[in-house]
């Protein structure tokens, strides 16, 4: 049977995204489900499966007309193996051969790839492979990360995790041998998880009228409401953060362009001027010069990239995207 579609499936801290493309890399439709963590990854990737084959259903694609599955994960992964390692957002995701599991429990082929550098190759492969060579995108949801494209290849690093930003500090204070091994320092301050996190404390309810609000809510509280000076100071302190490692990035690897995505990077559209002020005073001149800050261009960068990575690792010849 002619084997014409293509699956792609992008897991976060909050939702499984599931992606259907045909052979081009267009993608035909897509599905989001709320993520069904049982502390059990057997059990929560049994889920997955479950759903994918529901997706398919409504459909009418059948199991054996698709030629791979990409799966990208927020984890330290072993990419030679496709196993998840360890997945800080995702209590108990550790230890587990994504590729074994879908070819028992669906017999397809599917390839493991970190979240940043899914992200970073479909955005790059889409709409910037012929205008840039150096570049990072970074996806702030549940939590942060990065990918990185340098010399125009896809960076891996020495444990396949470059990009990790999460990890960095910029503050002396914080540093513990205790928080890192839970939470990164950077992904503490700039992340759906921080701005949860407040919500969870009550802090919105004096602006909310006692109404819980979205984390991306606070964005738009500050960009309608700047005189409330608690979301001023906590949006602010955010975009410095957030800045001040760009600063750092942009400065150590001479980058072309940042790109900012992901569910909560996607609505900061408004801080792009803001971050560039910040990275033109705080970094190395004739490198940010000419460095551009924008938001995705891709709707479903992550998709994107963990499909061409699957079908990279697959080894279609066929593949032009990848020559």
């Amino acid at each position: 049977m002619n084997k014409k579609y293509l699956i792609a499936i992008d897991i976060g801290g909050t939702k499984v995204h599931y992606g259907l493309f045909n052979n081009k890399f267009k993608i035909l439709n897509d599905s989001k489900r709320p993520i069904k963590s049982t502390r059990n990854i057997f059990k929560d990737f049994t889920c997955i499966v479950n759903d994918l084959k529901s997706f398919l259903n409504k459909l009418s694609i059948k199991t054996t007309e698709i030629r791979c599955i990409g799966v990208c994960v927020p984890s330290v992964i072993d990419s030679e193996t496709d196993t998840i390692i360890w997945t800080p957002n995702l209590k108990n995701w550790k230890n587990f051969n994504v590729r074994n599991f879908f070819d028992k429990e669906i017999g397809i082929p599917a390839f493991l790839s970190y979240d940043g550098h899914a992200a970073v190759l479909g955005e790059y492969s889409i709409h910037y492979k012929k205008e840039v060579k150096n570049m990072i995108f970074i996806s702030i949801g549940t939590g942060i990360g990065s990918g990185l494209i340098l010399d125009g290849k896809l960076f891996l690093g020495s444990h396949n995790l470059a990009g990790a930003i999460g990890w960095f500090i910029n503050d002396k204070n914080e540093i513990s041998e205790d928080k890192a091994l839970v939470l990164g320092w950077l992904e503490s301050k700039v992340s759906g998880k921080y701005l949860t996190g407040l919500v969870e404390r009550g802090f919105s309810n004096d602006i909310s009228k006692g109404r819980k609000i979205l984390p991306t809510e606070f964005f738009e509280l500050y960009k309608y409401k700047e005189e409330n000076r608690k979301i001023k100071f906590i949006v602010e302190e955010m975009l410095d953060y957030l800045g001040m490692a760009i600063s750092n990035i942009a400065t150590l690897l001479d980058l072309d362009l940042v790109v900012i995505g992901g569910g909560v990077g996607s609505k900061m559209g408004f801080a792009l001027d803001y971050l560039k002020r910040i990275v033109i005073r705080n970094s190395q001149p004739y490198i940010t010069k000419d460095l551009k800050i924008r938001l995705s261009k891709t709707k479903n960068a992550s998709l994107v990239g963990a499909v061409i990575n699957a079908v990279e690792k697959a080894d279609y010849k066929n593949c032009k995207i990848l020559r």
